[in-house]
């Protein structure tokens, strides 16, 4: 039987394929497939870009307004902003990634690299 059919083989609820994720699968199970973890490390960053590296922009481009009221040079040739990568990437180098299965338990279908390798196993 798949893990997502039922016993009269019809498919399953969006309720059941997610019992059925939470029952069969752990969180290393994600992190050790790499598709699944692919998606993880995808979703952790966009929420990442949508959250912190919108902060981290604004906080730089009034630190340069600053710098420029005060004819400070500490950011004089940073002409094009190129600062706010740089910073941007070394933060998220640097944070804790804190992966959430919040996206496969919404879309259980991306779980279907997962499901596979388990199917694959199972023969």
């Amino acid at each position: 039987m798949e893990p997502y059919e039922s016993d009269n083989e019809s498919i399953d609820s969006d309720d059941e394929k997610l019992e059925k994720l939470e029952k069969l699968f752990k969180f290393q199970d994600y992190i050790n497939n790499p598709k699944t973890k692919k998606l993880l490390e995808n979703d952790h960053l966009e929420k990442f870009s949508i959250s912190a590296e919108r902060d981290i922009c604004k906080l730089y481009s009034n630190i340069k307004k600053y710098c420029q009221g005060r004819q400070s040079s500490v950011l004089q040739f940073d002409n094009s902003s190129k600062g706010i990568g740089e910073i941007v990437g070394l933060t998220y180098k640097h944070i804790i990634k804190n992966y959430s299965l919040q996206l496969f338990f919404d879309n259980p279908e991306l779980a279907q690299p997962l499901i596979r390798e388990y199917e694959d196993k199972k023969k």
